[in-house]
């Protein structure tokens, strides 16, 4: 079984998902109408910058689809299927089917007119499409991208403008020979630049609505668009003593999804400044020129809290800004201070002229890459009452409420409680938007009730990260309010800010269908609780003893409980009419920093204490510490649940009485599963007691028998219904292997899960259901070339061939409903080896970001709070209100876990445009000093006999147990790293062959003198190889680390790139070690002297004059400090080598398969072993120097060599098939390739002129043909297109071609018929218009769309042809240096 999880894969599974819950649920029903109404399975957008003329088949008679430029179309999908019924009747060949739909495009430019033919609807992805050899800077980006359930297809020009303006703007397109175009380019959008003005054009700008302002100069299009580059443009106003008005541009290279993609730039254009309100308020804002005293922004223009105001007056000149509050006063503005330097903080003073105090603003500036300045207003703090009561803050230390507080509680808090009144009617108050927040500076704060007079709570920070229970009195009553303070980041939006939540500390919440009247402890008055409701709860009388009881409607009141810590128990009432002892379930949780007591009805089927007398005996049941407890009284040879007085007591224990008689206590554990023995009471009563586990219950068993077996007792509570049947299913699947290829959107293959031998066995009867699985090898290959690390997660091999890696096994009982009872749980897993290397883990997170992005999209419901539309308070659902489901285990067992990792820093480089992330700036700073060297972690096994417990609190004794574990192995992991030597590897390997040394020959002399031998020399074998292993690890360690250091001591990023591809290759021997060694060292003598001319003239090129002395200080340093770590590296590769001595004869492991190859087209397609291997091949050539290059055809040659054709090389390749190594022998360029000839069991390569001759011995002559043919037929397949395009612009490039007969016609239908090909050279016969004409034909006939991607079949025909097609870089076609799929057309 293989399975493919790419990006596209999951893109599609999620956007399904996410249509059908739109479709599903009805609050989304309309818009799911609408969508289904406007269906079309294919929409085509215009994105040319002119208008474009469609049709969808080459032969229809209707009349071409003129679509306008920025707008789409949609294809109906009743016209696709009249279409294919037609067919269908007429007989017609079913050439062309549903989902192979070809688009039809006329392109109407003024000097380049176009038509582009069989353009595939169905191929995902992007292409480029070159309308002109005569103008290569000139091409068409052609998209087809997923929308929902359909496909959009975007013809675009490359070149895109975008603008991050709120307001509108006006372009000028101009150009020698073109019409002047006046394009508004609205705000928060993009437009494309005509395709003719690129190259040729120019680009002016103005504001919209102000014709007061002139056009600002140019910006250049005939310049190559080929790098980043940033400008400002200011456009100067008509009228005196106006400010010019001022955009900013960039002009970026959009990221590439791969190197198969095709450039695409986008011009950028925003404001010089925006200022961002971070504040909970919305203000006003005055720029000032510090020069002048003069307001820069002339409108005091609202700006709306969370919003962005562009500023197009103010660019990085000395300036101050002052903010006014409208909510507290129109008129107070603040104090002005100097906008503070990129990345500091100044802080505005803003008085409120009611309450008198004062609010701090944070104001901060910090300059974006685009040069960009952002200057944020933010606060300190915002103060969010979440507690249903009018709430008034004040700062410590004053008796003035805090700025801005009383307008606050004028619009948003209100008056005061009525506090002689019911809890409950308290929150009946309609207290609009009290729960918005509030504007707040002060480190300290102190709260009180609006209730006159105000009694303030002790001061508290608001600083300190975490939480803390605040206590508030009143002056008229005793009442007590619990409040609980968080302090907490605000929305990421505002992340500036710290986010201070008031609320309260305890809820109660009823979950049964009665009314509960609660009451605290000693208090007469009694408050009603209705059912399935929730309420916050404060102590009526603050100075009285803080416990709760309860009681339902005719019982009396429960014992009493404490509130203030997290519990479940049962709760006992009595009651008065049946004169029976009833239990409730209390629940105490913790969530979001507030407790929340939830009270509920007893529905198990089970009890968490129970009593079984079994006695002739009548007993009496007292826990001991609680005096006010009501004592059990159980009659003899009968059961009752028990439940506690005091559930909050340390120690849980019973007294155990006899009712009537005088007979000293006996005194039980209830907690701890114990045999008390024999308790002798008199001559004649001895009772034995024992508490047991039945179930997730405790049981004390009391009885008179000291040899007891429970018999068979009725039921306290019904079990669940067993069912009639009691036969037995069950179903057995094996699995003789599944690979599973996750796939990135690049889109590459990044790793390979492999797992072989996979058995699954289920059995379910009446009783219980069982499952066990068991898989005996798993494999996880890195999937990259050239990595250290090919694999990266294995199962050590092991003396026992037939053990399984992987066991579970598991038996559930249906004995009980309500909770999930386990009879045994048992994991065990063999050890591991974990390799990974810095790219490897990098490219992973970014596939597990991108997949978690995906499901927050599609799968997250936004629990975030909204601070500005706080939703009501309501009570908790049936959801979080219940108990979770328990789990039991009788007993729960997982075995003890080893794991051995290593870890390995790489040198990445990344583009320009490509942001770094902290673990990357982690893992490069640290660089070889991260190295870890076969770690080894082993995790003690866990066993718990009779766990009872919710999901949640097995995890976190999971975590615990591991965490702790972990944690222990520090030392070794420290112990394993590259910089210190791997001391722990180098004992690991010093005493494991010490052992060996001792225990072969003691085992072999138990078993025979020729065993003893045997033993002898395998233990002696072993010391010495572990030992020679150990010391050359270590030694190979340490000066790797010292090179690695001075390495990026050196600034030289070209080397470190190419010493990191190096390392890739490990010696096998020290005879390879020694060769590797001297390359090395003649490589650091070479690059050392040469450097010194080489590294000012690249300084030079890039910086000028500054980089040509900082070029001559890297030079001179490199001098000296290369040779010397080319000689190091010699005493590196040299021990690395005499290591990998010892281990050369062992097995290695390698990947189960070659990566995944993918084509020109980077569309994923069944897997080929051919395809990947040759693939591999050309990737890990020379340390990836053709890397760029498309895999063509390869064929083993005798025994150790390969031939191997790329669409831009030959090549002659030494190594075997079946390894990992190759070493290239030579290679000639494909158009350098003039004859192949076949000689006596060789092959001969004749160049230029057949001057350089390469002979190529082949094993028979037999072989010595079909080489030669296959050969001849893939390199004539990659020239064809050459010289097709060729010979078409020589005979067309000095004509113009007419809109209507004569525009270049790109067609998609070449490779497909290969027959149809004629003989180019019989063109050189005719006219000039015959010639024309047949050239003409042919480019009809010629490939794009095939360059894009070929159908199956003809894979299968022709295995040896190019798949690409693009052009080489050799004739005299421009070369295709990216490898794009690429549509050609001539003038």
């Amino acid at each position: 079984m293989q399975m493919n999880i790419s990006k596209a894969f999951l893109s599609t599974l999620f956007q399904c998902i996410d249509t059908w819950k739109d479709d599903y649920y009805k609050d989304k029903k309309q818009s799911s109408e609408s969508r289904s109404t406007s269906f079309c399975p294919y929409y085509i957008v215009n994105g040319t910058g002119v208008d474009i003329e469609i049709s969808i088949y080459e032969d229809s008679k209707k009349e071409p689809i003129k679509i306008l430029n920025g707008e789409q179309f949609g294809i109906d999908s009743l016209e696709i299927e009249s279409r294919m019924r037609k067919k269908i009747m007429n007989d017609e060949p079913q050439d062309r089917t549903y989902d192979k739909l070809e688009l039809h495009v006329k392109v109407n430019f003024k000097d380049l007119p176009v038509r582009l033919n069989n353009l595939p609807l169905h191929d995902v992805g992007t292409k480029r499409i070159n309308l002109s050899r005569r103008h290569p800077e000139k091409y068409l980006i052609y998209e087809v991208a997923h929308r929902y359930s359909s496909k959009v297809c975007t013809l675009r020009s490359f070149v895109q403008i975008e603008t991050t303006l709120q307001s509108s703007c006006r372009l000028l397109f101009q150009g020698p020979n073109l019409d002047d175009i006046e394009v508004i380019l609205k705000g928060n959008s993009k437009v494309p630049v005509p395709i003719q003005y690129i190259g040729t054009g120019r680009i002016s700008l103005r504001p919209l609505d102000n014709d007061t302002y002139e056009w600002s100069p140019p910006i250049s299009l005939t310049r190559k668009i080929d790098k980043e580059f940033l400008d400002s443009f200011a456009c100067n106003s008509k009228a005196e003593n106006n400010p010019p008005y001022i955009f900013l541009t960039k002009v970026a290279i959009q990221k590439k999804l791969s190197t198969y993609d095709p450039d695409s730039f986008l011009i950028s254009i925003y404001s010089p400044t925006i200022i961002e309100n971070l504040l909970p308020n919305d203000v006003k804002v005055h720029v000032i020129d510090d020069s002048k005293n003069d307001i820069v922004s002339k409108d005091s223009t609202l700006l709306p809290r969370g919003a962005k105001l562009p500023v197009y007056y103010y660019n990085n000149k000395p300036a101050k800004i002052s903010v006014s509050i409208p909510e507290f006063n129109d008129d107070a503005w603040s104090t002005s201070k100097k906008i503070p330097k990129s990345g500091s903080v100044e802080k505005l003073t803003l008085t409120d002229p009611v309450t008198d105090n004062d609010i701090l603003i944070n104001i901060e500036s910090f300059l974006e890459p685009n040069l960009q300045n952002v200057i944020s207003l933010s606060a300190p703090y915002w103060l969010i009452n979440k507690t249903r009561l009018p709430i008034l803050y004040k700062p410590p230390l004053v008796n003035k409420l805090a700025a801005g507080m009383r307008t606050f509680q004028k619009k948003h808090v209100g008056e005061g409680i009525d506090l002689e009144q019911d809890p409950s009617e308290w929150y009946k108050v309609e207290r609009p938007e009290r729960a918005l927040p509030f504007l707040y500076s002060p480190m300290q704060l102190c709260l009180s009730l609006a209730n006159e007079p105000h009694v303030w709570s002790k001061e508290f920070s608001v600083s300190t990260r975490g939480s803390a229970v605040v206590k508030l009195g009143c002056e008229s009553k005793p009442i007590e309010f619990n409040f609980v303070v968080y302090n907490g980041r605000a929305p990421e939006e505002y992340l500036r800010t710290f986010m201070v939540t008031i609320q309260p500390y305890f809820f109660i919440v009823n979950k049964t269908e009665k009314k509960i009247f609660y009451s605290q402890v000693d208090e007469d008055t009694e408050y009603v609780l209705d059912p399935n409701a929730q309420l916050p709860f404060h102590w009526m009388n603050g100075k009285g003893n803080h416990q709760l009881q309860i009681r339902f409607q005719n019982s009396e009141r429960s014992t009493a409980f404490r509130i203030d810590e997290v519990l479940k128990f049962d709760l006992k009432m009595y009651d008065k009419e049946t004169k029976e002892t009833n239990l409730s379930l209390v629940d105490i949780q913790f969530k979001d920093e507030s407790l929340y007591i939830i009270f509920s009805e007893k529905t198990r089927e089970y009890a968490d204490y129970r009593i079984d007398n079994q006695s002739p005996l009548a007993l009496v049941i007292v826990q001991t510490g609680a005096p006010f407890g009501k004592p059990l009284k159980l009659k003899p040879y009968t059961c009752k649940p028990y439940a506690w007085d005091d559930p909050f007591a340390e120690l849980k224990e019973i007294n155990v009485l006899v009712r009537n008689k005088s007979y000293p206590p006996k005194r039980i554990k209830f907690d701890k599963f114990k045999k008390y023995g024999e308790h002798h009471y008199d001559e004649k009563t001895t009772l034995s007691m024992e508490v047991l586990a039945e179930g997730p219950s405790k049981v004390l068993l009391i009885t008179d028998r000291p040899h007891y077996s429970t018999p068979n007792l009725p039921s306290l509570m019904p079990l669940a219904p067993t069912g009639a049947a009691t036969g037995t299913y069950s179903v057995e699947a094996n699995f003789a292997g599944i690979s599973i290829s996750i796939i990135d959107d690049t889109p590459q293959e990044l790793m390979l899960v492999t797992v072989k031998d996979l058995r699954v066995r289920a059995e379910s009867n009446h009783n219980e259901n069982s499952l066990e699985v068991k898989l005996r090898k798993l494999q996880v290959d890195n999937q990259l070339y050239l990595t250290p690390c090919s694999i990266v997660l294995y199962v050590p091999p092991t003396e026992k061939e037939d053990s399984e890696f992987f066991h579970l096994s598991l038996v559930q009982s249906k004995k009980y409903k309500s909770i999930i009872y386990f009879n045994y749980f048992g994991l065990m897993l063999q050890a591991l080896e974990l390799n990974v290397d810095e790219l490897f883990m990098l490219k992973s997170l970014k596939f597990v970001e991108n997949i978690l992005n995906f499901l927050n999209k599609s799968f997250a419901i936004n629990t975030a709070y909204d601070v500005f539309n706080p939703p009501p308070n309501k009570p908790l659902s049936d959801q979080e209100g219940s108990p979770q489901t328990m789990l039991y285990f009788e007993l729960l067992h997982i075995n003890p876990i080893k794991v051995t990792i290593t870890f390995i820093s790489m040198h990445i480089t990344k583009s320009p445009n490509e942001q770094t992330t902290p673990l990357e700036k982690l893992l490069r700073a640290a660089g070889a000093f991260a190295n870890i060297d076969m770690a080894p972690i082993n995790l003690n096994c866990l066993m718990l006999k009779h766990p009872f417990c919710t999901p949640d609190e097995l995890v976190q004794r999971l975590v615990h147990h591991y965490s702790n574990q972990v944690l222990r192995q520090v030392l070794f992991i420290l112990g394993s790293a590259d910089f210190l030597g791997s001391p722990v590897s180098l004992v690991h390997n010093l005493g494991t062959g010490v052992f060996d040394f001792f225990y072969e020959p003691a085992h072999g002399f138990i078993s025979s003198p020729a065993d003893f031998r045997a033993g002898l020399v395998k233990g002696t074998s072993s010391l010495v190889k572990k030992s020679v292993y150990g010391i050359f690890n270590t030694a190979s360690k340490l000066t790797g680390t010292v090179t690695s250091a001075a390495v990026n001591a050196s600034f030289d990023e070209d080397w470190k790139r190419e010493r990191a591809i190096a390392a890739i290759n490990k010696p096998q021997h020290v005879g390879e070690g020694i060769a590797l060694g001297m390359k090395d060292f003649g490589m650091g003598v070479f690059r050392g002297i040469t450097g010194v001319v080489a590294e000012p003239v690249k300084g030079g090129q890039k910086e000028g004059a500054v980089g040509v002395i900082k070029g001559f200080g890297k030079g001179m340093t490199g001098l000296i400090l290369k040779p010397t770590v080319g000689m190091v590296d010699l005493v590196t590769r040299t021990t690395e080598g005499i290591k990998n001595t010892t281990t050369f004869f062992d097995a290695k492991r390698t990947r189960e398969r070659p990566p995944r190859y993918f084509g020109p087209q980077r569309v994923l397609q069944p897997f080929s072993q051919e395809e990947a291997k040759g693939q591999e091949i050309l990737n890990t050539l020379e340390n990836g120097k053709f890397a760029n290059e498309q895999y063509i055809y390869y064929t083993p040659n005798n025994s150790d060599h390969i031939i191997l054709l790329s669409d831009q090389n030959f090549f002659y390749v030494e190594g075997i098939i079946e390894s990992s190594k190759f070493k290239l022998k030579w290679n000639e360029n494909i158009n350098d390739v003039q004859e192949i000839q076949p000689e006596k069991e060789a092959i001969i390569i004749a160049g230029r002129g057949k001057k350089d001759l390469r002979k190529i011995p082949v094993v028979t002559n037999m072989l010595t043909i079909q080489v030669k043919r296959d050969l001849d037929k893939a390199i004539s397949e990659i020239r064809n297109n050459q010289e097709i395009f060729h010979n078409y612009y020589k005979y067309t490039e000095d004509l113009q071609p007419d809109l209507d007969e004569h525009a270049p016609v790109i067609n998609n239908e070449g490779l497909r018929n290969p027959e149809r090909r004629s003989n180019i050279n019989a063109a050189e016969e005719l006219s000039r218009e015959q010639k024309k004409a047949q050239i003409e034909h042919e480019v009809l006939v010629l490939t794009s769309t095939d360059e894009i991607s070929i159908s199956e079949e003809y894979h299968e025909k022709t295995p040896l042809l190019d798949r690409n097609n693009s052009g080489s870089s050799g004739g005299s076609v421009p070369a295709n240096t990216n490898h794009l799929p690429v549509v050609q057309a001539a003038d």
